[in-house]
Order: C-alpha cells, then structure tokens, then sequence
C-alpha cells in the first residue's frame, strides 16, 4: 500500500503489470538511471495508474493499485 510505502518501501517480487490507465492519462516524465552516465536523461511516457500482480517475501501472490510516482517508479523498474 502506499502507506507501506511511506513506513520504508515496498517489495514486488517478479511483478507484472495487469492493467493501466488509458493513453490518455498517460504523464510525461524526464528519467535518469543509474546504470548510464549521470548526465543521460530520457524523456517517456509513463502510465498514471497501474495494477501489478507480484510475490511477497513470504511466498504470496498479491496484488496492488499504484498511482503517480509509485507507477512511475515501478515501470521504470521493471523497463
């Protein structure tokens, strides 16, 4: 949950997308990663919401609605 998220991150073991926001919805987003030279930015199109299935630490299938910079992060993650 986002407040998970809040209290020191979460965990989303093989995760996979299920569904997103519409092209429409869609937010612009300037990018770094860290694996490429620190002055290499890109410019993409990131869903505004995204519904991911994934494992848990423990073993789980779970499932999870993230909006804003936690879908923005988890599809530059999983990119």
């Amino acid at each position: 949950t986002e407040e998970e998220a809040k209290d020191g991150g979460i965990f989303l073991v093989n995760p996979r997308i299920l569904s997103r926001s519409s092209e429409v919805d869609m937010n612009v987003w300037t990018e770094q990663c860290l694996v490429l030279p620190p002055d290499f930015t890109a410019t993409v199109l990131r869903d505004s919401l995204i519904t991911v299935e994934y494992e848990t630490l423990e073993g789980q299938t779970r499932t999870i609605q993230l909006e804003g910079e936690l879908s923005r992060a988890a599809q530059h993650e999983m990119d």
